[in-house]
């Protein structure tokens, strides 16, 4: 299909570290847009510091629309010094016509970190079916309630179907070999 426009852009921010003070670097974010009598396309392409990249991918064509995206933060201990190694997030979005939204995510990450989110959410709150598993390293919240430090691992198995709110929300979270330091 021809295009009715078509741009390329190019955005590039100097230092990151003015908005998230730990990625202190350029970030550019760069791709292409197209699109004609209400289609869309996005295509997007960033960098950042701590070997962050990732694509982007958006899409509206008629009453669908759709979104992709991987994403990879190569360094996460420059944000948690306790858990070296890589980040990646990957997933999907899509909604036809005043339908729910469809998600699927999945987050890898250093200390065993996994996580899986699925289901249809409905903005008006009557469909939502949503399930999320997975583990977390504890540390991870070592940065917020410093000089505290906690270690472990949670896992959790949870869902939430219909309308937002805690009434809604099942499922459990565990710890395991949990400790807390508090100087």
């Amino acid at each position: 299909r021809g295009a009715a426009y078509e741009a390329d852009y190019r955005l590039r921010l100097g230092n990151l570290g003015v908005f998230v003070p730990q990625m202190r670097g350029p970030a550019t974010v760069e791709g292409t847009v197209a699109g004609e009598a209400g289609d869309l396309d996005l295509d997007l392409a960033l960098t950042a510091p701590l070997d962050t990249s990732g694509q982007i991918g958006a899409r509206i064509d008629g009453d669908t629309r759709d979104l992709t995206y991987d994403v990879r933060l190569g360094r996460f201990q420059g944000l948690v010094a306790e858990l070296p190694g890589a980040l990646s997030v990957t997933g999907t979005a899509q909604q036809t016509g005043s339908g729910p939204i469809t998600v699927a995510a999945r987050a890898v990450g250093p200390g065993g970190a996994t996580a899986e989110i699925a289901g249809p959410f409905d903005p008006t709150g009557a469909a939502t079916d949503i399930t999320a598993r997975g583990q977390l390293p504890l540390p991870l919240a070592n940065p917020f309630i410093a000089p505290q430090t906690i270690a472990g691992q949670a896992s959790f198995d949870l869902a939430l179907r219909g309308a937002p709110s805690l009434g809604n929300l099942s499922g459990n979270i565990r710890t395991s070999d949990a400790q807390i330091a508090v100087p």
